[in-house]
């Protein structure tokens, strides 16, 4: 195995309610799909009765343009919904996405990659712009 991380992480200057409510803004502006949200900091909160930094997980679905120019084979229903962790840390937020995944499956590979790079390339007018303004 590896010591490369699995994941890309996005450090944004802004505290977390501003930072998801960007992040929101941003996916859905690229037509991106938010089919789920899991508040798991309040989860534990309730259950465990375990306070922690707020961390919610965005469950993201392609565009429907993407949906229509590519088959998308069952067997990507593995990766999809994307996952997006945004958690917050102080006055700064971190936003976590899944790397790119190098499968040799084309055909499960095409759909998977391209809505990565959609949620990628969303996340990073977010980090840009908030990082052109600190």
């Amino acid at each position: 195995m590896s010591g490369e991380a699995a994941t890309t992480t996005y450090s944004i200057p802004e505290p977390f309610g501003l930072a998801l409510k960007s992040v929101r803004e941003a996916l859905t502006s690229k037509n991106l799909k938010i089919t789920g949200e899991l508040d798991l900091s309040r989860r534990i909160r309730r259950n465990l009765r375990i306070s922690l930094e707020p961390c919610v997980v965005f469950y993201i679905w392609p565009s429907a343009r993407l949906l229509r120019t590519m088959p998308v084979p069952p067997s990507t229903a593995l990766f999809m919904p994307l996952h997006v962790v945004i958690s917050g840390r102080g006055t700064r937020t971190e936003i976590h996405v899944l790397k790119r995944l190098r499968l040799d499956d084309e055909a499960v590979m095409a759909p998977i990659g391209r809505l990565q790079a959609e949620v990628a390339q969303a996340l990073e007018t977010v980090a840009m712009r908030l990082s052109l303004v600190s």
